[in-house]
C-alpha cells in the first residue's frame, strides 16, 4: 500500500501480513489507522514501513501493534510519531534489533484505557 497525497491509512489484521508488504508514506504527514471488531495484534514487523508520521488506534477493541527497532527514525517511522489512542487497553511494542532506540520524541494522545 503506498501514500498518495492524502494519507496512508491501513486496516489489516496480522495474517494479511507478509514479508515484503509496504506501506510507504512517502512525502508529506501519513497515518497508519489500524481498527479491529474483536482483539487484534497487528505485527507490522514482516513489513516494509516508511515515512510514516502517525499511529492511530481506531475502532472500539483492545489492539496491540509490534514494530522492529530498525523501522524507527530514518526513512521508518518518524522519530516525532504521534501515538493515539482509543478508550481501551492500546499496546505498542518495539522489538529491539538494534544497539540504540530512541523515542523521546514519541508523543503519546489518548492513552490509557480504562
Amino acid at each position: 500500500m503506498w501514500g498518495w497525497p492524502r494519507p496512508l491509512t491501513s486496516a489489516h489484521l496480522r495474517s494479511d501480513f507478509a514479508r515484503n508488504d509496504v506501506y510507504d508514506g512517502s512525502a508529506g504527514f501519513d497515518t497508519i489507522s489500524i481498527q479491529a471488531t474483536s482483539p487484534s495484534q497487528f505485527d507490522f514487523r514482516l513489513a516494509d514501513v516508511a515515512s510514516v508520521e502517525a499511529l492511530v488506534f481506531a475502532g472500539t477493541e483492545n489492539m496491540s501493534a509490534l514494530f522492529q527497532s530498525n523501522k524507527v527514525g530514518g526513512a521508518g517511522l518518524s522519530a516525532n510519531l504521534m501515538v493515539t489512542g482509543n478508550a481501551n487497553h492500546n499496546r505498542l511494542y518495539v522489538v529491539l534489533v538494534t544497539t540504540t532506540l530512541h523515542l523521546s520524541r514519541w508523543t503519546f494522545n489518548n492513552w490509557g484505557g480504562t
